[in-house]
């Protein structure tokens, strides 16, 4: 009896850790300020609401980011007050080998930030986003990605939306399609250290057609399975040495 109230009160203890830890979720940037406040290279800017006609409220707060493949160059203008920039400058800038982003144009269009961010181990990012394009899918395969790294390490990039995705015309006036809000949840940190997490545009084939995409509520979730994990062990190692002590 003894050994079955420890085992419950141990999953008792582990489900209580995994709803009050996994509900507390740490907001890394909003992007609320009127100026961007994150490192940034090309055409990148907060927008509010109003990008949209009619209004749309961003996912979280009153702004979000937009990045952009525009330039004065190849489309008559921007979108921040910055020209989109060239691919090769946005891989300097997230610490990515030449050749990363991959672009079927001579030069390409993109646009980039990154974040500093402190994972523990088992920690989740998440982010939420809208693509945004004047593309179709005969015209390039425009496209979104992040990339993370940790310390000094080698960057990994990860493409999360593109043309494809922009099914719905756009009610904003620089694009002609979008897709929906959606969200990306990175998988779980399997080291705790300082992190860079990066979200870039790019044209792909074309310079000339504009995309974008805005990204908002970049979050971390904490990820409560290895300690859930952990506290049902330790019930099951109970239960064990309960049926051990009966055979024996």
């Amino acid at each position: 009896m003894k050994t079955q109230l420890i085992r419950s009160a141990l999953t008792g203890l582990a489900l209580t850790f995994a709803v009050s830890t996994g509900s507390q979720a740490a907001l890394i940037e909003g992007f609320e300020s009127l100026t961007l406040s994150v490192p940034a290279v090309g055409d990148a800017g907060p927008v509010d609401g109003d990008f949209f006609t009619p209004f749309q409220a961003t996912p979280q707060g009153s702004r979000q980011l937009l990045l952009s493949t525009t330039s004065f160059a190849a489309d008559g203008g921007n979108l921040s007050g910055s020209d989109a920039t060239s691919v090769a400058t946005v891989e300097s800038f997230l610490a990515l080998q030449t050749g990363a982003i991959p672009d079927g144009g001579s030069l390409g269009d993109a646009s980039a930030v990154k974040l500093a961010v402190t994972l523990g181990v088992g920690d989740v990012l998440s982010f939420q986003y809208r693509f945004l394009t004047s593309a179709t899918i005969l015209d390039g395969m425009d496209f979104a990605f992040y990339t993370l790294q940790i310390g000094a390490g080698i960057p990994v990039l990860v493409t999360f939306a593109d043309t494809a995705a922009a099914t719905t015309p756009s009610t904003s006036a620089n694009f002609d399609f979008e897709s929906g809000v959606a969200t990306v949840t990175l998988p779980a940190a399997g080291i705790a250290g300082s992190y860079t997490l990066g979200f870039g545009i790019a044209d792909h084939t074309d310079d000339a057609i504009p995309s974008g995409v805005l990204i908002d509520n970049v979050q971390i979730v904490p990820e409560p399975t290895s300690a859930l994990l952990l506290l049902l062990g330790l019930g099951g190692l109970g239960s064990l040495r309960r049926r051990s002590v009966r055979v024996n």
